[in-house]
């Protein structure tokens, strides 16, 4: 027990390099040190546990959006490589388009997943279902606000 309190400890401690790759594999180093610390007291395990949750999500979430950040930048680049080729309007439009698409495509698979969700919500044991639906979801929206950051990005470069 004391010896996971003290590993919590140093994950919130933990000051991430800005390396994407050295930071997840600091975090990737913390994963394994709490495994192989074994077992702790019964009446214990999900509070320990929800504390380590806490502390880790911290840093994922730090990461994620640093990729986010860097999906970003490789975007404005992209698209400022297309501003400079002699076809730069149509492209900036035909690369929209392609992102309006795809946007729409996501909003109609949240709604199908939301849907097929009731069904499952009226069954007995299909807690694990649902939660996978729900991950589905969560991350479908996340990739619709990027893509409606990327249709911004655009609609100014036009402008």
């Amino acid at each position: 027990m004391e010896a996971k309190q003290k590993l919590i400890e140093e994950v919130k401690a933990f000051t991430p390099s800005g390396d994407h790759q050295n930071d997840l594999t600091a975090l990737r180093a913390f994963l394994d040190k709490w495994n192989a610390i074994g077992f702790v007291p019964f009446k214990m395990k999900e509070k320990i546990a929800k504390e380590w949750n806490a502390a880790l999500d911290v840093h994922f979430a730090a990461l994620r959006n640093n990729e986010n950040e860097q999906k970003l930048t490789k975007f404005r680049k992209k698209i400022s490589d297309l501003r400079g080729t002699g076809n730069g309007e149509r492209a900036m439009r035909s690369e929209r388009e392609k992102l309006v698409l795809k946007f729409r495509k996501l909003e109609q698979e949240i709604v199908t997943l939301e849907n097929n969700k009731g069904f499952f919500a009226k069954s007995k044991n299909a807690a694990g279902i649902i939660a996978e639906i729900d991950g589905k979801i969560e991350a479908a929206r996340n990739e619709i606000k990027q893509l409606e950051e990327k249709i911004k990005l655009i609609e100014n470069q036009c402008e």
